[in-house]
């Protein structure tokens, strides 16, 4: 009986160990980047991010370009890094969520990849 109790025990605790509490989760931001647009945003993302990795591999200082790229990101996308954070947060506030928008932002790059567009480096 007392394994029994234990057993039980332990999947409660597991159970309410791995689940957040909807109060807890970042509150929905004003002028929040919709799903669609941030998995976009964040494939551009993670393309700049590239571009100034293998320019600092090669030796060229990149704070001011890296600045100017990623305005440039935001602003093809109609919005700025405070919105983006903002959107962020909230998104990652959900394990399931995030993992969603992930996985499809590595998709978007893969299939970028297969279409030539991305090309591997060195």
């Amino acid at each position: 009986m007392r394994i029994v109790f234990f057993i039980w025990a332990t999947v409660l605790l597991l159970g309410f160990s791995c689940t957040r509490p909807l109060e807890s989760r970042t509150p929905e931001p004003s002028g929040l980047i919709q799903k669609d647009s941030m998995i976009s945003l964040l494939v551009d993302i993670h393309l700049a991010e590239a571009i100034l990795y293998h320019k600092e591999k090669n030796g060229e200082k990149t704070k001011e370009y890296r600045h100017t790229l990623y305005k440039s990101v935001f602003e093809k996308h109609g919005t700025d890094a405070a919105a983006f954070e903002a959107s962020f947060n909230y998104y990652q506030s959900d394990v399931d969520v995030i993992d969603d928008i992930y996985q499809q932002v590595l998709n978007a790059l893969a299939r970028l990849q297969g279409e030539g567009e991305i090309k591997e480096g060195n």
